[in-house]
């Protein structure tokens, strides 16, 4: 029974902290590749129940990539509040680029960030957003997808999680 427990508890916990909502890596570091190979036979096509995926990231020098990282955990605000957000960069040692950063809520949400940074300086590691729910914000989960554009390579997004409740 306790290495029942002691399975169920490891399992719980990988599953909580490999909940953090980090973005792919970015930069002149990576370079698109294809995530599927064509099946061999039309036999293999037919018993194939993976549908086609995106092109996924494919990283050739780690030192010059970056990742954007959100908070793991929904942001909880009542229509009408508004709260800070940390929006955090990790750096390969050789990614010194400025990161332009552009914020994209859903059409009719009710979410908006207030005087959004358009750029994380080559030498910031962080910048905190103030996100608002307006008073007509749709109640629910929702998310702000923030997109960070290197000055050369691959771009990135991650979301902002937002629960919105009754104000």
């Amino acid at each position: 029974m306790r290495t029942l427990l002691a399975g169920l508890l490891g399992v719980s916990l990988v599953a909580f902290l490999g909940c953090e909502t980090k973005s792919p890596p970015g930069g002149p570091g990576v370079r698109p590749s294809s995530a599927t190979t064509p099946p061999s036979t039309p036999r293999a096509a037919a018993n194939d129940r993976t549908a086609p995926q995106s092109e996924k990231p494919e990283v050739v020098e780690r030192s010059t990539t970056f990742r954007l990282e959100t908070p793991a955990t929904s942001t909880s605000l009542k229509q009408g509040e508004k709260k800070e957000v940390e929006i955090k960069i990790s750096r390969g040692t050789n990614f010194k680029e400025n990161v332009g950063l552009k914020f994209t809520a859903g059409a009719n949400s009710g979410l908006k960030v207030d005087n959004p940074p358009t750029e994380l300086k080559a030498g910031e590691n962080n910048v905190r957003v103030l996100i608002e729910a307006t008073k007509e914000a749709a109640l629910g989960d929702h998310e702000i997808t923030v997109t960070g554009t290197p000055q050369t390579g691959s771009p990135v997004s991650v979301p902002i999680k937002v629960t919105v409740k009754q104000g």
